[in-house]
């Protein structure tokens, strides 16, 4: 036993000692060798583009509102949007303690391989900061950590300061911290009466949370509020009268195994939940909301599968590392029948005409050679959905016979849906609030649409304000 902790503490100084070097090389490169550096960048997409989305869509004067102004201004909401400063506590508290007492509680009995893991961890993040991830030796070094994480057990691990979890059913996942405040709920709720005065329907489509505590089986002590939250939220919609739709109801109700609907190493639905929800969507707006809607184009059958072998490894399969997790099969389903689409992206500079394989479709994302080596730690395959996250993309359906016009207020999770819904109608506006710095109502105002849809994951105490509309 003495010789055994005797050779894990030379292996643990050595690697302290490399990570001592490699922090050395760091400095060298940075200072002497700037040009060495890498520019870290998603390949093939970007947000390169300047756009002063604050000069083409500036703040504008509402319609007259109620008294409820001082009301809101105390409720830390200011024309009926919730003030993050104001109205929201010290959010990431609950996820921070959460954590913080599972990783004390976990190190509290360290042993020898403890030691080596904490060893293990500083040489990681020592040499990643050496190389930028991306020398060659790279990939090697994060799969032999995956490795040894899986063989002692681990089912957390921390990586940028951040949280993956193993799940019983092995697939990975993040928790979602409890979300107890109702401003962004109530945001909701004064967009929607905006809207209403405006004559515009909304619906609200809460993107069904892959950290669902009911859903996985996670690791003792730990808690994620998912279910609770979306719950929460919803109830609060319910209350005013605000149209909403919960997606995991609709993805339950034809399969209730998750997988079915989520990657095994990424937090984002996959094809077969992308076009699901896409027929929901397209439908609902048919039925409830008078649109004309081709959901015919929509329909399973009139697709094809096309799958691109062991060419993804999601957001959490990156923290976890190869070695303790596996590359996945990337699905994309593509229309059997003919279509023609003009997409344009101004911050990524794409100007697009063609079949939604040339267009909706990021062909350049899902080339092999950029899913393979040590790439696919930089490269994220799930943008080649829509072109991935950026302030607006356009998509003008060249063939649609109806004059239906939609605008899609989104997070990341929406982008599968997306690319599908846009087979059905006739144009698509797609904002994202987290980077696109106009005014959401003015552009509303200009672009008049039939119906504006939400679609992102309810409000967590680590998330940001992704229902904050302005």
């Amino acid at each position: 036993m003495n010789r055994i902790k005797a050779c894990f503490g030379c292996i643990c100084a050595a690697l302290l000692l490399v990570s001592g070097a490699l922090s050395v090389y760091s400095y060298i490169q940075t200072v002497y060798y700037p040009d060495h550096q890498i520019e870290h960048r998603n390949l093939g997409w970007s947000r390169d583009v300047y756009v002063n989305w604050k000069e083409m869509y500036p703040e504008e004067a509402d319609e007259p509102e109620s008294d409820a102004s001082a009301e809101e201004e105390a409720n830390g909401t200011v024309d009926g949007v919730a003030n993050a400063e104001a109205s929201e506590p010290s959010v990431n508290t609950a996820r921070s303690v959460s954590q913080v007492k599972s990783y004390a509680a976990a190190m509290k009995n360290q042993n020898a391989f403890d030691k080596f893991s904490e060893a293990f961890e500083t040489f990681k993040k020592d040499s990643k900061k050496a190389v930028g991830g991306r020398h060659p030796f790279t990939p090697a070094l994060y799969k032999l950590y995956g490795l040894f994480s899986k063989t002692i057990g681990k089912r957390s691990i921390e990586d940028d300061e951040s949280y993956v979890y193993r799940m019983g059913d092995g697939s990975l996942n993040f928790i979602s911290g409890e979300q107890l405040s109702p401003s962004k709920a109530d945001a909701v709720i004064d967009f929607a009466n905006w809207l209403k005065r405006r004559g515009t329907p909304l619906l609200c489509v809460i993107a069904g949370d892959k950290a669902d505590e009911t859903l996985y089986d996670y690791p003792s002590g730990i808690k994620s509020f998912g279910y609770a939250n979306t719950q929460r939220f919803a109830s609060r919609l319910a209350e005013n009268d605000v149209p909403y739709l919960i997606s995991m109801d609709v993805l339950a109700a034809v399969d209730p195994d998750p997988s079915a609907w989520f990657y095994k190493t990424d937090h984002h639905w996959n094809a077969n939940a992308g076009l699901t929800m896409a027929q929901t969507l397209a439908e609902i707006m048919r039925s409830d909301y008078g649109l004309t809607v081709d959901t015919a184009l929509l329909q399973s059958d009139r697709f094809g599968s096309v799958v691109y072998k062991d060419a993804f490894l999601g957001s959490q399969g990156k923290k976890a590392k190869l070695g303790y997790t596996e590359r996945e099969d990337f699905e994309v389903f593509y229309p059997k029948y003919e279509t023609s689409f003009s997409l344009e992206a101004p911050n990524q500079g794409k100007s697009l005409i063609g079949s939604f394989s040339d267009t909706l479709i990021d062909g350049y994302t899902l080339k092999n050679k950029f899913c393979s080596g040590y790439n696919i730690y930089d490269y994220y395959t799930y943008w080649a959905f829509t072109h991935g996250d950026t302030a607006l993309v356009t998509i003008d359906n060249e063939l649609c016979e109806n004059d239906t016009k939609v605008l899609v207020l989104k997070t990341s999770k929406a982008n599968v849906i997306n690319c599908y819904l846009s087979c059905a109608v006739k144009r698509m506006d797609i904002l994202d609030n987290r980077y696109f710095t106009g005014s959401v109502k003015t552009y509303i105002r200009q672009a008049e649409p039939d119906i504006v849809i939400m679609i992102s994951g309810a409000p967590s105490s680590n998330g940001d304000n992704k229902w904050i509309v302005k």
